[in-house]
Order: C-alpha cells, then sequence, then structure tokens
C-alpha cells in the first residue's frame, strides 16, 4: 500500500539535477521553494486523482481478465460435455450392435469414437491457449496455419451430427492450398464453435456452405448455414457475452458463449469476425485472418 502512495517532494534545493535526482528516488512531483499551501494542496489532489484512476483502471483490467478466463473454461466445458455425449452415445450403439452382422455400421460408430476422443485429447491445447491468452493480454502467436487442413478436420468431426439431420457440407475449402497466419489451437475452437451453431441452427435438410478467399493481405473464412437467419438488430449482438438470438434459446440448447469466444480468439490472432443474413435465409460467419505472406507472394 505504501508503494502505492503518491509522494511529493518539497524541498529549498532547487536546481535541475536535484530535481532529477529526487525523481529518480521515487517522488512523483517535486516542488522547490519558494512555494505556496494552495500550490501544495491542488499538487496532492491531482496527484491523488489520478493514482485512483490508475488504481480503478487496473482492478477493472484484472476483473476483466477473471471474467475472460472463467468464459473460455466454461466454453471449453461445454466441449468436453458435447463429444462426451458423442463418445457414450455410440458406445452404447456400439455394445449394443455387437452381435449384429452389420459391420460397416459398427465401424462408422467406431470412427465417431475415435474422432471425438482425438478432439478430446486436443483440447489439452486449448487449455494452454487459455493461459496464454490470459498472460499475454489477449494477443496470440501466430504461425503458417494450412486452413484446407483445420477446415476439413473440423468437417470430418461434425460429419456424423450433421447426416443426423441430413445436413451436407459444401464448399471450396480442398480445392487449394490455402493458408494464413494463425494460432492453431485457436483456429480449431473458432471453427468448432461456427460449426456446431451452422449444424444446430440449420433446417433439414440442408446444406452448410464453406468458402475459403483472400481479401488484400486478409484470409476469409465463410460459413453459411441455411437456417432462420438473425436480424440486423442482432448482428452485433450474437457476439456479446451470454447474449442468445430471439427464439434460439426455445429452438436450440446453449451457453451464449461460442461466438463470444470466437470473436475474442480471432481479434485475439489480429482478426475480425462479422455476421450477415444470407440472401433467401441463413446466416454467414465471416472470419478474417492475415493471410500468410509467402502465399501471397507466391500468386502476385
Amino acid at each position: 500500500a505504501i508503494a502505492m502512495t503518491p509522494i511529493l517532494m518539497m524541498t529549498a534545493l532547487g536546481t535541475q539535477e536535484d530535481k532529477i535526482k529526487g525523481l529518480q528516488l521515487g517522488a512523483d512531483a517535486f516542488i522547490p521553494k519558494p512555494y505556496s499551501v494552495r500550490e501544495v494542496c491542488l499538487r496532492a489532489e491531482r496527484m491523488v486523482a489520478s493514482r485512483k484512476q490508475h488504481l480503478q483502471a487496473r482492478d477493472a483490467a484484472e476483473a476483466e481478465r477473471e471474467r475472460m478466463a472463467v468464459d473460455i473454461q466454461s466454453l471449453l466445458l461445454h466441449e468436453l460435455r458435447n463429444h462426451l455425449l458423442i463418445i457414450t452415445g455410440f458406445s452404447q450403439l456400439l455394445t449394443q450392435g455387437m452381435d449384429e452382422p452389420d459391420s460397416e455400421r459398427l465401424h462408422r460408430y467406431a470412427r465417431s469414437i475415435d474422432r471425438s476422443a482425438q478432439y478430446l485429447s486436443n483440447l489439452s491445447n486449448d487449455f494452454m491457449l487459455v493461459r496464454q491468452v490470459e498472460d499475454q493480454g489477449l494477443v496470440l502467436p501466430t504461425e503458417p496455419c494450412r486452413l484446407d487442413a483445420v477446415i476439413a478436420d473440423m468437417v470430418t468431426l461434425f460429419a456424423e451430427p450433421a447426416r443426423e439431420k441430413g445436413i451436407v457440407f459444401e464448399g471450396n475449402w480442398m480445392e487449394g492450398a490455402w493458408s494464413a497466419m494463425a494460432h492453431h489451437a485457436a483456429l480449431r475452437v473458432v471453427l468448432s464453435s461456427l460449426l456446431d451453431n451452422a449444424v444446430k441452427y440449420s433446417d433439414a435438410p440442408s446444406a452448410v456452405r464453406i468458402r475459403l478467399g483472400e481479401d488484400g493481405a486478409d484470409a476469409v473464412i465463410e460459413i453459411a448455414d441455411q437456417g432462420c437467419g438473425i436480424s440486423d438488430g442482432e448482428k452485433d449482438r450474437v457476439f456479446e457475452r451470454f447474449f442468445r438470438g430471439e427464439g434460439s434459446g426455445a429452438k436450440v440448447p446453449g451457453s451464449g458463449l461460442g461466438l463470444y469466444i470466437a470473436k475474442t480468439l480471432v481479434q485475439a490472432m489480429g482478426g475480425a469476425i462479422r455476421a450477415e443474413r444470407e440472401p433467401g435465409g441463413g446466416t454467414c460467419m465471416q472470419v478474417r485472418i492475415p493471410a500468410d505472406p509467402r502465399i501471397l507472394q507466391e500468386t502476385r
């Protein structure tokens, strides 16, 4: 507490060297003689007010970091629960069908279990991501990342729940080697949230369209569904913490954290995310992150 107390030095020593020495010793302000009582009081009042503002800003930043940690951990726990449900459900089906001759169906169940198990093992990287976000002030280290490969992995992960709803994935992500500067674990969390929403909110039967492209120095990822869409008034609010769109709470269960965390992580990678209403209905989520400069040089 003493270290945070502002110090006003008053002295008969008035040379520039004396002033510099006083400040080096820890004084916040230096008033040489002669001085008036009014000047001292005004200086003291301003120093106290400035220090109070500094402490309030520090406390607010610390509180925001704590809220961020809780929110990200809640999202990761949400992911754990979802994939544990997949593993449990298919494990039960696999056990019930052990005596059936349909080996292809059993193999499909086993592959679904394996995919979710692999995804859960990758969550250890996501917990490390939480620590990085907290410790580095929401700035994530990035490296060249193959967008087409990450998207292919995530599409495979969500293939079974999409198939059960009669939803197919379409797009151009397999048509080239798309690369961007991203944090791999953060990108997986972002895409997981967007694809999960696209499948959950799509009307069946329909398609989820995934488009990759470039715009200037940015790589662009668009994920569009054919659901009920969002209103103009909700386009920005969907990224707020705990916000659920009109009617979404009754249709689909959720925490209201997925898009908030997605926006936080995209911004921490130096990018941006926005939501738009698709022509004819549905929602398009557009993610922009810095493109891999090596790819830009090769294509220009």
